[in-house]
């Protein structure tokens, strides 16, 4: 892993493992409906939109899950 993909991943294990983080990510998820089940009646643009948020969130915790290499 090269040094500035180095730094990225220790911003958001800085930004979003700290507790306002954690609060914000669990706003994202609420405010986007993550994990919910869309409507029946939702228009082919909410889809994208829904599914774009959660990509997201999702990039979000891969990264919170990746370990930071030594430097």
């Amino acid at each position: 892993m090269d040094e500035k993909t180095r730094q990225i991943l220790l911003d958001y294990h800085e930004c979003f493992n700290s507790a306002s983080g954690k609060r914000v990510l669990a706003d994202f998820k609420k405010e986007m409906h993550y994990q919910e089940i869309v409507p029946l009646d939702a228009t082919n643009e909410q889809v994208r939109q829904l599914v774009g948020s959660w990509n997201v969130i999702i990039r979000i915790m891969n990264l919170l899950e990746t370990d930071i290499p030594a430097g």
